[in-house]
């Protein structure tokens, strides 16, 4: 199965012939592998001349934005809270974007705020189902709900571990 997730937005990747982005839809049964049908979301005709940042650059967009957005908080002096809060050192910043570039798959719908505990808290909400992320220089703790209720609550030493938990609570 290939790995839809990726470490960054595409970026200006030129082709000559026509592109099909596909959704396979992964079978529990392997007498049902027969039966799989790829599901075709977007086409560009062989005939085009353009890149895929023609046609990703809203994601690339997003991502940047998000990317933007932690500059901004790397930028804040100390107390900018107005109650005593501590700029966030360079090693929690480069952190925050590499957990950013492997949850890249769904900037869209990301948050990211700085904490008065010297965290940045990157979240997302969709329909009943709230996640977020609070990362900190040596831990990144993952919390999500569903309808009102508590579903995880955990700490990740492991950067690659948290992402793909962050990941999977979105997928489920």
């Amino acid at each position: 199965m290939t790995n839809l997730n990726y470490q960054r937005p595409l970026d200006k990747i030129s082709f000559n012939g026509a592109l099909s982005i596909l959704v396979l839809t992964a079978l529990a049964s392997s007498s049902q592998a027969n039966d799989i049908e790829p599901y075709q979301i977007y086409s560009i005709p062989s005939s085009s001349s353009a890149s895929t940042h023609d046609y990703f650059s809203n994601e690339s967009k997003l991502y940047s934005n998000l990317m933007d957005r932690v500059n901004e908080i790397a930028s804040l002096d100390d107390n900018w809270n107005d109650f005593g809060a501590s700029n966030f050192p360079a090693e929690l910043i480069e952190k925050s974007k590499l957990f950013l570039s492997k949850i890249a798959s769904i900037t869209s719908i990301l948050s990211i705020f700085p904490t008065a505990s010297g965290s940045i808290q990157i979240e997302w909400e969709k329909e009943n189902v709230y996640a977020e992320a609070e990362i900190f220089i040596d831990n990144i703790k993952i919390y999500a709900e569903k309808d009102d209720e508590e579903i995880v609550s955990s700490s990740f030493d492991n950067l690659s571990a948290a992402s793909k938990e962050f990941l999977s609570i979105y997928k489920s």
